[in-house]
């Protein structure tokens, strides 16, 4: 009678031609946290923007601060890959604002 929101969520999702959205700022939200592990308190004006065929892109308004994420994208890239399996994740393109 009753079912799990695990079970329920990814059809009522894909039902309302919504999920690819939702996976998208779920991996946005994980890119954020990956942000924050690894800058700390400089992270405040960094942050993933969005995913679009495959590239997340990442903002900030420091070059500085982008050099250092660029030493961390093929692990970030490793992370987002094993826990989001479903979706193609090629690259990290990275912004100036």
């Amino acid at each position: 009678m009753f079912q799990s929101l695990k079970h329920l969520l990814p059809a009522t999702l894909s039902k309302y031609k919504i999920a690819s959205a939702t996976e998208a700022t779920l991996i946005c939200n994980a890119v954020n946290q990956k942000i924050e592990e690894i800058l700390k308190n400089q992270a405040t004006n960094t942050k993933a923007v969005y995913l679009k065929d495959g590239q997340i892109a990442i903002q900030s308004d420091s070059a500085m601060l982008i050099a250092e994420l660029q030493t961390y994208r093929d692990a970030i890239l490793e992370d987002l890959r094993r826990d989001f399996p479903k979706t193609q994740i090629k690259s990290i393109r990275f912004l100036i604002a």
